[in-house]
């Protein structure tokens, strides 16, 4: 498949072991940030316009890699199969719902499931948007850095690089991104200051993220949305979750990004496209593994947008 694409999501597959505080387990899950990203654009997607560039590692679930492959939306010329097992994680989770991820021993390292530049297809560079899952610091920006310059690129920082230590090299990096996009708990780290809903220390650390280059700020907050920061207009949205019934939240942060990029870059202002990512974030909700996201039928997005909307539009507030 070669069509021209209008997103692309880079990023890991990974196969996840999931065990609650409750005793609730799952194991062998399809899982990986770059799939859940486009799983989320897939959403809205057709005729294979959602590039996905990411190494399969040769445990990862041939189903699951049939059903993306033939998936209408995905174009699969970036999913390069690599003789490696793969990364397999334990996920673990804390009373409170934190979540922690342990790698297992004999997995392959994220640094070598991780895609290089030569494997994102020419004709997707093309593409009117790219997002970056959580990769590693280093190999992410020579990724970014492969691209042409004009590029409408988003960022999914990873949870071990998003610390004050690499402050320099992130701004080498956020200089190129137009939209950055870290959990609550990665912002407050990155800052190191408490994680407690603090609005008025929130917005001042977002204006300093944004001063680095993107002039997109999006603070994942879990089941209370997400906040928005535009820097044009120096104004911050508080943006709610749609969620109607969740059975797992793995990949619900990636179904978001990747579904906010899809709609943004076909011309919805940046609100209504953060509708439509938790719209997406809220029928990957739905689902146990990323695997059930390319079983949703097409147009199911865009009905639950047209009957959640007006109301989503009543709760947002400007901060």
């Amino acid at each position: 498949m070669q069509n021209r694409v209008k997103v692309v999501c880079i990023g890991h597959t990974t196969t996840d072991n999931l065990i609650k505080y409750d005793g609730t387990c799952r194991f062998e899950s399809t899982g990986g940030a770059g799939v859940y990203a486009a799983s989320g654009a897939s959403y809205w997607g057709s005729d294979h316009d959602v590039g996905l560039v990411t190494r399969l590692g040769s445990s990862y679930n041939q189903s699951c890699i049939e059903h993306i492959r033939g998936h209408r939306a995905i174009n699969d010329a970036g999913m390069v199969p690599m003789d490696k097992k793969g990364i397999h994680l334990w996920l673990l989770y804390d009373a409170d719902g934190y979540r922690h991820w342990v790698i297992h021993h004999d997995s392959c390292s994220r640094e070598e499931a991780t895609p290089v530049p030569s494997e994102i297809p020419e004709g997707f560079k093309e593409a009117r948007g790219f997002h970056f899952s959580p990769l590693p610091l280093y190999p992410l920006a020579e990724l970014i850095n492969t691209l042409p310059e004009d590029a409408w690129i988003q960022v999914d920082p990873h949870y071990e690089w998003f610390f004050p230590e690499y402050r320099e090299e992130w701004e080498r990096i956020l200089r190129r991104v137009s939209v950055v996009l870290p959990s609550e708990d990665e912002f407050t780290k990155f800052f190191d200051i408490p994680l407690a809903f603090d609005i008025d220390n929130y917005k001042k650390h977002m204006r300093e993220l944004s001063a680095m280059g993107p002039p997109i700020v999006v603070l994942k907050m879990g089941p209370q949305g997400a906040i928005l920061y535009l820097k044009d207009e120096d104004v911050f949205y508080s943006i709610p979750s749609c969620a109607e019934h969740v059975v797992d939240v793995t990949g619900a942060g990636d179904s978001f990004c990747g579904s906010l990029l899809y709609n943004y870059v076909s011309g919805d202002d940046i609100i209504t496209a953060a509708i439509k990512g938790m719209v997406g974030s809220s029928i990957t909700l739905e689902n146990t593994s990323a695997d059930e996201n390319f079983h949703v039928a097409e147009g199911v997005a865009m009905e639950r947008f047209r009957r959640v909307e007006a109301s989503v539009r009543e709760k947002i507030k400007i901060l």
